[in-house]
Order: C-alpha cells, then sequence, then structure tokens
C-alpha cells in the first residue's frame, strides 16, 4: 500500500492506480475511500466496467443499494 501512496502523493493520476487503490481500500473495509478512488477511475476511464461493478460492490456494503444497482447497470 505505500508504495500506491507514493504515486498519490506525487499527483500521478492513473486509472488503474485509483482502481488498484479502491480494490486495497475495499479489502480493509475502508468503503469511503474506496468509493472515492473508484469514482477517480470512472472519471479518468469511464470504458472500466470493472471499476463500475466494484463501486456498486462498495455501495452495497454501506447499504446505498439504490446507488449500488445504478453502478450495477453499465452505461
Amino acid at each position: 500500500m505505500l508504495a500506491i501512496g507514493y504515486f498519490v502523493d506525487m499527483n500521478y493520476e492513473s486509472e488503474k492506480l485509483y482502481y488498484n487503490l479502491g480494490n486495497a481500500l475495499f479489502e480493509l473495509d475502508n468503503f469511503i475511500d474506496a468509493k472515492i478512488n473508484y469514482e477517480k477511475s470512472i472519471a479518468l476511464n469511464p470504458s472500466n466496467y470493472e471499476a463500475y461493478f466494484n463501486l456498486g460492490n462498495t455501495l452495497k456494503k454501506v447499504n446505498d443499494l439504490d446507488g449500488a444497482i445504478n453502478y450495477y447497470k453499465l452505461p
């Protein structure tokens, strides 16, 4: 996780970086920050369907079922 943090601190932007950071934070049950990183990944690459799915899973974990359903639908 420290290596990912280094790139974030250096203002390096990559949809894969944010996606992987979202995955790591999700695994640590840090759903708020995971959500933020999945959203950043999607903003950089709206075709990243895995990020949409994982964002849906994240919202489901915080009981935002309506929000989760929206992200399970492909754009």
